[in-house]
């Protein structure tokens, strides 16, 4: 059973990192352009709103992770939540430096 466990927990913290680097390339993508966004939004204040529903994306995919009491052990545990932290802090500046500036 604990190999099945491991292995299951290796695919979890694989699919997270991979959701990470998918928001980050969204991230990068669409910040050179205007991200997707209503046409009701500002200008500024959508694209902080852009950025933190990236944010909000990738830190339910870290409460999921954090809810199976399997996987908490595992040797790619820090290298994913690492990962999650720093595109949190460059998300979170990005909001508070970048744009605001701006505006």
């Amino acid at each position: 059973m604990e190999y099945v466990q491991k292995k299951a927990a290796e695919q979890v913290y694989k699919l997270f990192m991979e959701e990470i680097k998918e928001i980050e390339e969204t991230f990068e993508s669409e910040k050179k352009k205007n991200p997707p966004m209503p046409i009701s939004h500002p200008q500024y204040g959508g694209v902080a709103i852009w950025t933190y529903s990236l944010i909000m994306r990738a830190t339910k995919a870290k409460a999921a992770i954090e809810g199976l009491y399997f996987i908490q052990d595992h040797p790619l545990a820090k290298e994913a939540i690492e990962k999650h932290r720093k595109l949190h802090q460059h998300l979170d500046a990005s909001i508070a430096d970048r744009k605001y500036q701006e505006w």
